[in-house]
Order: structure tokens, then C-alpha cells, then sequence
């Protein structure tokens, strides 16, 4: 309750705050709020009247220049006049005070999270802790007593006298008791604590021994707070460490200037502004924080120590050595395997190289087998008995031309598609020659812009196109036809199509069988050797195929031969 003049008491209670009736007052003499007293009159109680119901009144003051109630309430902070009521509110929103009191113009508050805020005429805010060197959210409760404001923490009791406005600290030298209340009787300060009552006469109230005074509030670790530890070890990740302290300030203007150091170096300076010093990645070690207010060197220090991780500590070094060499070791006998496999490759590819070499001379003797010769010296000597000399010397150039090509082209790895084409149309003009006039053949050429830029191995082709003239098309009468086409169906890739009108691969063996001859087809067989070596050792992907052709009858139409060859 608070007295508002002669006849009303103003009264903050759970639930509402009205009027009173002061019991000893004369109730004939007039005051300004009669007409509220009137209009509210509770119905049970007729010294009493609610000026508003259904709140959680928890302080209330008055102000006489003003003729205003000043109530702190669950929902906000109201002043009440005779005529009006109005809500403060704080950057907007509803502001809530456990403690509200008057001071000439100004309302103290102190705030329920425990922040003490002085409001001016015009409704603004100032909070008071910082400047005053009090914790926020500390205080846990104020109170007026004449033009002294006592504020009290768990651990601290400070009056702030509010026309002078300095502040100083009653000093009970204990720190193991949480005060609750105060109370001055007969000009002695009654202190009530968990621990029991203390009584302090007025000259021991206030100690000025004590006017600058400087505290650790909490230390934090990364995002961790240490109230009371003041000596702690951490691992190396929480290396973010951060002091927060106040400088409390009793009654004088505080200037004196403020350090700290670390391990005993050089005193660095505070900013005067600063409050929290933070501390960044700090490495591994053992340290310990003092700080100095003006020459004086102040007893609160903290003590810390920050772990080495895992790889600092020696057992880690021994350990990782001996990784090392294992490793060593282990790269060292991959590197003797590994090599040792090399050798064998090499090896390998160069019996490869040989095993090609000798497919490939192989089957270049084959390519002009001694059938072939047998076959071009009867036809020379044929000539030469029917006295055409000059057929026989024209056969006998050719041949000697194709000998020396072949004999050219077996000293070398690859040779161009148009010498390729050159050497088979040779070959195919002395078979030609040999036969009657009903052999026709023709060369293709699909898909080729420049023969001469595309490489092919030697002599891969003309086996393929003996086979059709010994095997098929001596055998049939009447027209014998052979088409060879050439088609780029890829970048590197050539294909090659043997196309005859014999008289096939069965009728062939047959008339074999017939003349009691045991056909050995060796040059195919090297031939086939030679493109397994090729694709084996250079990752090539060339390959053959041989198609017999027949009627819708069933009747041998010839032999087809697909041969793909990966070209450079």
C-alpha cells in the first residue's frame, strides 16, 4: 500500500489495485479521487474500490506533484490519475517490473529479469546497471528508503543515493550467504540472509575503504558459461575463451585504468569501454590471467589450461613414426613387385613382338605360296609354247613387279591403303591373265576421300582373295566374277568385302575330296594367327567373317568375306 492524501490509501493485491479508505481519516473532507472511489465501490466492502480487476498487481507508488499512481502488474506497467489510466510500454511492447517507486519526475523500475531502469517525463528508458558497474540480471530487489535506493543482489548489498547519484557498496566480508531483505530500524540496517540476521550500526553501513572494487562476472568457453570456476582444463577446440568482469565504481567517478596479462608478460591496457576480453584460438598451454586497476594488482586471477590435441603428445609422434616406416616398407616391396611386373611385361611383349614378327613373315610367305608360282611359270611357259612372246613377256613383268612389292612390303609394319590397293590389283591382272576371258573382278571404294592417310598391316587382304580364285571360282563354268570393296565405317576402322560367284566352301571340299586332295588352307590360318597377334598386342579390334551365299533354293551363289581392319 502507498498513502495518496488524507483519505486514500493506494493498494496493489493479487487480482486488482483500487482504493482504501484510511479508517482514521475524516471521510467528510472532499479529495480528487472521491469520483473513482464512487464509481468502483466494491459491492462486499464499502472502505474499499478496484481501479482495475483481474490483474497481478505486484508494486505501487505516488506521486503528490503529479496526483499519479505509478502500478507494476502481469500485464504492464500503468499510471492512474484521477481522470485517465495509461500503459508505458518499452520499445513498443508491455513493460514488467517486480518494484516501481517515484522520484521527484521520474519512475525507478526494476525490470522482472532483474535489470534496474529509470524512466524520465517523456516515457524513456535508461537502464542503470552498466553505469552503476552491476551485473545484468542481477538484482534481485530494490527498495526506497528516504532519497536512498539499497539494491540488492544474492551476494550484495549497494545504496545509490538518488540526489547525488553515486553508489556505494556495504561490505560484510562474507561470501557464503544470499541476502534477502533489508530494513533500517531506529537508524540501524537490519540485513535478512539464508544465513541468519545481521545488524550493522550506521557507521558501519557504508564503507568508502572500498570504492573501486573489481569483479569476475563469468568466464566462457566457446559457447559454455563458468560461473565460479576460476581454475579449469579444457581440449584443444575450446580454445575460444572469453572474461567478462565489472569495475564497481562506489561513489567516485571511476578513472583509473585497467590491464591484464597473460603468463607474466607486458600489462596490456583495457579499453575503458570494454567489459569482456576474449581470447581466440588459443594453442596449447598452461596459462593464467591477472588483471591490474591503476597500480593495484587485483587478487582474482584465472587459472587455465588448454590440452594439445592427440597429434602434439609424444606417444602420437612415435606412433606416426613407425607408421612411416611401415609404410615405407610397404611402398618400397610394391615398388620391387611392381616392377619385377614390368620386366615380365616387357617380357611378354616382347615375345609378342616376336611371335607378330614371325606370324607376320609366315604369313606373308604364304601370300605367294608355291602354288601360285607353279600356276604363273605354266602360264609363262604356256605362252612361250604358243609362240606369244609378247603375252609371255608382259606376264612375266607383272610378276616380277608383284614379287619385288611383296618382297618390299614384308620389311615394313604398315603400308597405305593405295599401296595395298596397287600390290591386290597386280595380283588380280596376273590371275586374270591365267584365266580365259570370262574372269571379271572390280575394285570399291566407299566412303575413302584419301587413300594414301590411312595405314593398314601389309598384305592382309590378298589371301582372303586367292581363297575365292583357287577354291571357288575355278571350279564353276561359265562367267566368274570377284568384288572386293573397300569402306571406311569408322574413324580408325576399315572394312574389306570378298565377295565371289563360285561355287562355295561345300562344293569346293567335295571336288577336293574327288581329286584325292587334302586342302590345307595355310594362308588363312597365318592370316588368322596374324590379326589374333595384332588385336592381342596392340588392343586392336579387327576381325573376319565368312558368309556362304545361297538361292531361295538352297544353291551355292559363292562365298562372302567380311574382314575389319583397325587402321593408323
Amino acid at each position: 500500500m502507498v498513502r495518496i492524501d488524507h483519505k486514500y490509501l493506494g493498494v496493489a493485491a493479487s487480482g486488482f489495485y483500487g482504493l482504501l479508505i484510511d479508517p482514521s481519516a475524516n471521510s467528510n473532507l472532499p479529495s480528487a479521487w472521491d469520483k473513482n472511489f464512487i464509481n468502483n465501490q466494491h459491492w462486499a466492502y464499502s472502505t474499499l474500490a478496484h481501479l482495475k480487476l483481474e490483474v497481478r498487481a505486484k508494486s505501487i507508488d505516488y506521486n503528490p506533484d503529479r496526483k499519479t499512481l505509478v502500478v507494476a502488474t502481469n500485464s504492464g506497467l500503468f499510471l492512474k490519475t484521477p481522470d485517465s489510466e495509461q500503459e508505458i510500454s518499452f520499445k513498443g511492447k508491455s513493460f514488467f517490473a517486480e518494484k516501481v517507486f517515484w522520484h521527484e519526475a521520474h519512475i525507478y523500475a526494476l525490470e522482472t529479469k532483474g535489470d534496474l531502469y529509470v524512466i524520465d517525463e517523456n516515457g524513456e528508458f535508461t537502464a542503470l546497471n552498466t553505469s552503476l558497474g552491476l551485473p545484468n540480471q542481477e538484482i534481485k530487489r530494490v527498495k526506497k528508503i528516504g532519497t536512498e535506493l539499497y539494491i540488492i543482489t544474492n551476494r550484495s548489498i549497494h545504496v545509490y543515493n538518488l540526489l547525488s547519484k553515486t553508489i556505494q557498496l556495504i561490505d560484510f566480508h562474507i561470501t557464503y550467504a544470499t541476502f534477502l531483505d533489508i530494513e533500517i530500524i531506529n537508524g540501524n540496517l537490519f540485513v535478512l540472509t539464508t544465513e541468519g540476521l545481521i545488524q550493522l550500526a550506521p557507521d558501519e553501513s557504508k564503507n568508502d575503504a572500498y570504492s573501486v572494487r573489481f569483479h569476475i562476472n563469468y568466464i566462457q568457453v566457446n559457447d559454455t558459461k563458468f560461473l565460479d570456476q576460476t581454475n579449469f582444463i579444457v581440449p584443444h577446440y575450446e580454445n575460444n575463451i572469453s572474461v567478462n568482469f565489472s569495475v564497481i565504481d562506489f561513489g567516485k567517478s571511476f578513472e583509473k585504468p585497467m590491464y591484464y596479462r597473460l603468463n607474466n608478460q607486458e600489462w596490456i591496457r583495457i579499453n575503458k569501454d570494454t567489459r569482456t576480453l576474449l581470447f581466440s584460438s588459443l594453442s596449447p598451454d598452461n596459462y593464467v590471467l591477472e588483471f591490474k586497476v591503476g597500480d593495484t594488482v587485483v587478487h582474482e586471477k584465472i587459472y587455465f589450461e588448454i590440452n594439445p590435441p592427440y597429434w602434439q603428445k609424444w606417444w602420437f609422434y612415435l606412433g606416426f613414426t613407425l607408421f612411416l616406416l611401415a609404410i615405407g616398407l610397404l611402398l618400397f616391396r610394391w615398388r620391387i613387385i611392381s616392377d619385377r611386373k614390368k620386366i615380365a611385361l616387357l617380357n611378354e611383349k616382347i615375345q609378342l613382338e616376336q611371335s607378330l614378327s614371325k606370324s607376320i613373315l609366315t604369313a606373308i610367305k604364304s601370300q605367294m605360296n608355291p602354288h601360285f608360282f607353279y600356276n604363273a611359270l605354266n602360264t609363262i611357259q604356256a605362252f612361250i609354247y604358243t609362240n606369244d612372246n609378247k603375252t609371255a613377256n608382259a606376264y612375266l613383268a607383272k610378276f616380277s613387279k608383284l614379287t619385288r612389292t611383296v618382297l618390299e612390303m614384308s620389311e615394313r609394319d604398315t603400308v597405305t591403303l593405295l599401296e595395298e590397293f596397287k600390290a591386290l590389283n597386280l595380283y588380280l591382272e596376273l590371275e586374270k591373265m591365267r584365266f580365259s576371258k570370262n574372269f571379271t573382278y572390280t575394285l570399291h571404294t566407299e566412303n575413302i576421300e584419301s587413300p594414301t592417310m590411312i595405314e593398314i598391316p601389309p598384305m592382309l587382304i590378298q589371301p582372303y582373295v586367292e581363297n575365292a580364285i583357287k577354291h571357288g571360282l575355278l571350279h564353276r563354268e561359265g562367267e566368274r566374277k570377284l568384288d572386293v570393296y573397300f569402306h571406311l565405317i569408322a574413324t580408325n576402322l576399315l572394312e574389306v568385302i570378298i565377295e565371289d560367284n563360285g561355287v562355295g566352301r561345300k562344293k569346293a571340299g567335295e571336288l577336293n575330296q574327288l581329286k584325292n586332295e587334302k586342302h590345307s588352307s595355310f594362308s588363312l590360318r597365318a592370316n588368322q594367327k596374324r590379326l589374333e597377334i595384332l588385336n592381342e598386342h596392340n588392343n586392336e579390334n579387327s576381325a573376319i567373317e565368312i558368309i556362304d551365299k545361297y538361292d531361295t533354293h538352297g544353291n551355292a551363289l559363292g562365298t562372302k568375306v567380311v574382314l575389319k581392319i583397325k587402321t593408323s
